[in-house]
């Protein structure tokens, strides 16, 4: 008995841009009904890979793909979408957007949900100038990610902890900080909880919990998004 054609078949697949090689001698096969994840740091390929299977991208000669036992035509989307493949991209401009808070003295990681109806916010880090400046050059960052050792990036100061609760409005409640880092410094998560707010982070090696005087003490907060015994 025959083993079943896969799903998709990529093999010798290669792309550059400019000197520099995004894709080199890539290939991957996956089985009908199997779930895979394309890994790896800033700069690796994966949305190269993806952009070259939507046809976006043409890879360089000698590459072959198959999907669904059909040949793709690369660098046809039209190819593409003959053969059944369908993509969501990374492209955050597909989708109107709206400021509600302006001008943060850091980066926001974490928004969950108070009792009083508010929101609470985690940042993961406070602002530099150097930062600032780096964000604005997608150019640099990508070189950086590329060129620089990862403990010599550019980073926000991450010493530094600061949960805020704002409204609807855009408008900051209250504030709360951890200035020298003693406590809770990268703040990446928060969530409230029957009266406390209890707070995490990646690198931290504890959780805090902190009592919120005005609270409500029964608030749970799977139960005020999902209603309570579903």
């Amino acid at each position: 008995m025959s083993e079943p054609s896969p799903a998709l078949s990529a093999a010798n697949v290669g792309k550059s841009f400019g000197g520099t090689a995004a894709l080199d001698d890539f290939s991957m096969s996956i089985a009908a009904g199997e779930v895979r994840a394309l890994v790896g740091g800033n700069g690796s390929g994966k949305s190269t890979f993806i952009k070259v299977l939507s046809g976006y991208h043409k890879p360089e000669p000698g590459a072959r793909i198959v999907i669904g036992g059909s040949p793709l035509s690369t660098g046809d989307p039209a190819s593409s979408r003959r053969v059944g493949a369908r993509f969501v991209h990374q492209e955050l401009g597909l989708v109107d957007e709206e400021t509600v808070l302006d001008n943060l003295p850091g980066y926001p990681d974490n928004i969950n949900l108070a009792s009083d109806g508010n929101y609470w916010l985690a940042m993961v880090g406070m602002r530099s100038p150097a930062l600032d400046l780096a964000w604005k050059m997608p150019g640099f960052r990508k070189r950086m990610g590329k060129r620089v050792p990862i403990d010599e990036w550019l980073f926000p100061n991450i010493n530094t902890g600061c949960v805020i609760k704002f409204n609807e409005k855009g408008e900051v409640l209250d504030s709360f900080w951890d200035l020298k880092g003693e406590n809770h410094p990268m703040i990446t998560s928060m969530r409230e909880h029957r009266g406390y707010l209890y707070l995490g982070g990646i690198m931290n090696n504890r959780i805090g919990k902190y009592k919120l005087d005005q609270a409500d003490p029964n608030f749970v907060q799977y139960d005020r998004r999902w209603g309570k015994g579903k």
